[in-house]
């Protein structure tokens, strides 16, 4: 599946161009509804899927980083992020993030958090059917299962975006998810 949150027409004319294939569904949303919705669309819809990934577009995740995920996962690991190494893209932010995750919310010690990651069906499946006005997937999915990996990678290019959240916005966020 490939979730657009909300692009221009361009960019969904591009995509139903190159990417619409036997074995790939375009899902468009009708505007931009944020990164957490985006990937709750996508899990909704991966019922049938023993594993799911998930990843951004901006090129930060590299694609060939799911090859050592999925090994990972096949593990017996329930979920695995990929993480990039440690540099000038792990902000303050990221930092307060995974003090928060492995403080309020039962992440393993040791184990990061990120937008890039795979997971088995049964936790697609049970984060998706959380129900209520926020959704956050680290927090639903920690809530599920201790079974979490790591897997590191050089990021090659930084983000094309910079975050949207200023310090202020992050708190918010946080306390959203505690």
């Amino acid at each position: 599946f490939l979730i657009d949150d909300g692009n221009t027409a361009e960019v969904k004319e591009y995509l139903k161009a190159h990417c619409l294939l036997e074995h790939v569904t375009l899902v468009f949303l009708r505007q931009n509804y944020g990164q957490q919705n985006a990937v709750l669309c996508g899990l909704q819809r991966a019922g049938k899927y023993d594993y799911v990934a998930v990843m951004d577009d901006d090129l930060a995740h590299p694609v060939l980083t799911l090859k050592k995920m999925y090994e990972k996962i096949q593990e017996g690991y329930e979920l695995v992020y990929g993480i990039a190494e440690k540099g000038k893209r792990y902000s303050l932010g990221s930092r307060a993030r995974d003090v928060l995750f492995e403080q309020a919310l039962r992440c393993p010690k040791g184990k990061k958090v990120s937008s890039f990651r795979i997971m088995t069906q049964a936790v697609a499946k049970e984060v998706s059917q959380r129900t209520g006005s926020f959704f956050y997937f680290s927090a639903a999915a920690l809530k599920i299962t201790q079974k979490v990996e790591n897997v590191y990678y050089k990021s090659a290019v930084e983000s094309a975006r910079s975050s949207g959240y200023n310090v202020w916005k992050r708190m918010q966020l946080f306390g959203k998810i505690v």
